[in-house]
């Protein structure tokens, strides 16, 4: 039997398509296994389960109203409601969620809520505030107390309370809160605005999945006096652990309030949370109404607030390698095949040159 060996040419040009079939089957199944972003929130009996999906390359968060869901408050008057929810998420990366109560239905927050019409008081009540509320996980880790808070700026048309950051280990991931509802007698005239407010879940692909960026080991912690203080000026902008008896708030460059936090140094005895992880960035301002350490956040130290607890399951993320489905393991050994194909090409044209350089 005669054997016909292939020309160098034509050899090398198989291994070049094999190689590139392999590319070709590795990008394909990457493609076909990725996940595509959805959040469904379900409730009680005799309620549907709401949801919702966006883009996996979106930059902007989305939310969809839950109210339906909530079903105790069209008939919270007075006293207070619990009511149990769970939150489920399909993604590839990291979701940071939150329950927003809202004077208007946002489908995406780059789009919030407008501005009320007309000017209200600096001091006047927000009728965010008609309902404190309370967030715990069902195995009771508390989430949330608006009592940690201080009073809602009157010119904020929305209200976020932070959940726990999903996917941070698994594509399919889910958890259920405990949430507790009751009014706040004080601000029984804002009651019938009140029944029009929104109940949104907010969800936040993006931000989750960007690096996070720690301060050195031995940065010192800075206490800064009551007072008003420009960041990039008289503090670093970066991350922070804050501490202290004091009202922090901070305002975009914008003029707009970001952040309104009571500190304690002593939980039992008064409102607040005694330690807050902190993000400001340059061009905000903040005030202070006391005294208040500044310590830079070090990934090695974590705070033990949720917050930090969030960006902690964002930094395993980014070290953990996603698990795959069925799909994503049979075509990854196809296009191991097809690179395995391409590799014993290129030996076969190596032995038939080396052979051919010798004659």
């Amino acid at each position: 039997m005669m054997i016909k060996f292939l020309s160098a040419s034509t050899a090398i040009a198989v291994t070049a398509a094999a190689a590139a079939i392999g590319v070709f089957a590795f990008a394909a199944v990457f493609a076909f296994a990725q996940t595509a972003p959805a959040v469904t929130v379900s409730g009680g009996e005799g309620t549907s389960p709401v949801t919702y999906s966006y883009s996996a390359d979106s930059k902007t968060t989305s939310s969809k109203s839950i109210k339906e869901l909530l079903t105790g408050l069209s008939n919270l008057e007075s006293g207070s409601i619990t009511q149990s929810i769970t939150v489920s998420s399909e993604s590839d990366v990291p979701v940071r969620f939150w329950l927003r109560i809202s004077e208007k239905e946002t489908e995406k927050s780059d789009a919030l809520p407008q501005a009320a019409e007309s000017t209200p008081a600096p001091d006047a009540d927000s009728v965010l505030d008609y309902y404190s509320v309370k967030i715990t996980t069902a195995g009771g880790e508390e989430i949330y107390d608006s009592s940690a808070y201080g009073k809602t700026s009157p010119y904020d048309t929305y209200k976020d309370m932070e959940l726990l950051t999903l996917n941070g280990e698994e594509t399919s991931d889910f958890e259920e809160y405990v949430i507790e509802i009751s009014t706040n007698d004080a601000l029984d005239a804002l009651s019938a605005d009140a029944a029009k407010l929104e109940w949104l879940i907010v969800s936040d692909g993006y931000s989750a999945s960007l690096p996070v960026s720690d301060s050195e080991d031995g940065a010192e912690a800075v206490t800064l006096a009551a007072g008003s203080y420009a960041v990039g000026e008289d503090i670093d902008s970066g991350k922070y652990i804050i501490t202290g008896d004091s009202t922090v708030k901070v305002y975009t460059a914008e003029d707009d309030l970001k952040t309104n936090i009571i500190l304690t140094t002593d939980k039992a005895g008064k409102t607040g949370v005694e330690e807050y992880t902190l993000n400001i960035s340059d061009g905000e301002r903040i005030e202070l109404t006391s005294d208040t350490v500044f310590t830079p956040y070090n990934a090695s130290q974590p705070s033990s607030t949720a917050t930090a607890e969030a960006v902690a399951a964002v930094s395993y993320a980014a070290e953990t390698d996603v698990e795959t489905d069925s799909v994503g393991t049979a075509g990854t050994a196809l296009a191991m095949a097809a690179l395995a194909l391409g590799a014993a090409a290129a030996a076969a044209s190596a032995v038939f040159i080396r052979k051919k350089n010798e004659k």
